[in-house]
């Protein structure tokens, strides 16, 4: 191997909430080579492995007693001729979104600031303030990791939805996302359709909007969500469910200020899995180190040394008073491992 082989490693540097969760082995992949080597090592020593970026997504729930492979590929270019953008899936995306602009490239400045690499992004379905990564989605390269080969994907094959994708359910543990695709504007077209986007347009009609745009994201988000780096966490641990009309009209005659919101299925509404979880007091709760963060009912925090189960159980405690006062049920965003 080319690569360093690391034994009983602390993982509170390798994901978000910091727990210290122990890993077996740990290895750091660069390319396909490094990749292959690795799961030779998991298929001799007969240990499961587990494929990790930045661990923005992730909670361990115990000590992970198995092989580590962090995604370390690099690499953008912008394919002019084609008029797209192809990046290597260990970038990191925020600085993907500030390189997009740098490059008179837009559409991702609503996606500003979203933690994790670039990898991440087709798995989760990432979206914000009105955009979602498939909006710009051409095609992705994932290497099967039983066959040994690439496989492309295009639209259709990835199966996006609401925060989700075939990689977040039948490909998971299956594949390893190599390179996304994707094709953005040359000139900027903002979507201003949330309030707190309102003030973002300089309106002088220049290219400066999507550079505002970007500015006042990262200036909600800051004021929002805590910096992981001080106080571990993986963002919105909760995704907003999506339920029946039938269902929604039942809760709103009990609780008319329950927000909604229309999706593509004209048969199903979206609703605020914050308000669901402010309702039912979740900045109050709190499990040995776990909290809740004090600015936002989503975000679940390491707050004094918690270990992954406290985090786990604490979100465990909020879905099920969600669920008997609602009865809705929460899902969660974060790959609990």
């Amino acid at each position: 191997m080319k690569f360093n082989l690391q034994k009983k490693v602390d993982l509170s540097r390798f994901h978000t909430f910091g727990t210290r969760q122990i890993a077996k082995y740990l290895i750091q992949v660069n390319d396909l080579e490094d990749l292959d080597s690795a799961l030779d090592f998991a298929l001799k020593a007969e240990v499961p492995f587990l494929i990790l970026g930045e661990g923005s997504n992730t909670l361990f729930k115990s000590d992970f007693s198995g092989l580590v492979i962090v995604v370390k590929f690099q690499g953008i270019v912008h394919d002019s001729s084609r008029g797209v953008l192809q990046v290597s899936s260990g970038e990191n995306w925020h600085r993907l979104v500030k390189y997009t602009l740098s490059q008179s490239l837009y559409g991702l400045e609503n996606l500003a600031l979203i933690p994790g690499s670039v990898g991440a992004a087709p798995v989760q379905n990432i979206g914000a303030y009105g955009v979602e990564f498939k909006d710009f989605f051409c095609s992705l390269s994932a290497y099967d990791l039983e066959k040994r080969q690439l496989i492309e994907f295009d639209q259709s094959e990835c199966q996006f939805g609401y925060r989700d994708s075939f990689f977040k359910r039948e490909g998971l543990g299956k594949f390893l996302i190599t390179k996304i695709c994707l094709k953005l504007y040359e000139e900027p077209r903002p979507v201003l359709d949330y309030p707190d986007l309102n003030d973002a347009d300089p309106g002088d009609g220049s290219n400066n909007i999507s550079l505002e745009i970007y500015k006042k994201v990262c200036e909600v988000r800051r004021k929002k969500l805590p910096d992981p780096g001080t106080l571990g966490n993986a963002g919105s641990y909760f995704k907003n469910p999506i339920i029946s009309l039938t269902d929604f009209s039942a809760i709103k005659k009990k609780h008319p200020e329950l927000p909604g919101f229309k999706t593509e299925n004209p048969e199903k509404m979206k609703i605020s899995a914050a308000w669901l979880t402010d309702f039912v007091g979740a900045k109050r709760k709190r499990n040995a180190g776990a909290a809740v963060y004090k600015d936002h009912s989503l975000v679940l925090v390491n707050e004094d040394n918690a270990n992954g189960l406290d985090i786990y159980l604490l979100g465990q405690e909020i879905k099920s008073e969600v669920y008997n006062e609602f009865g809705v049920r929460l899902s969660e965003e974060v790959q609990i491992i």
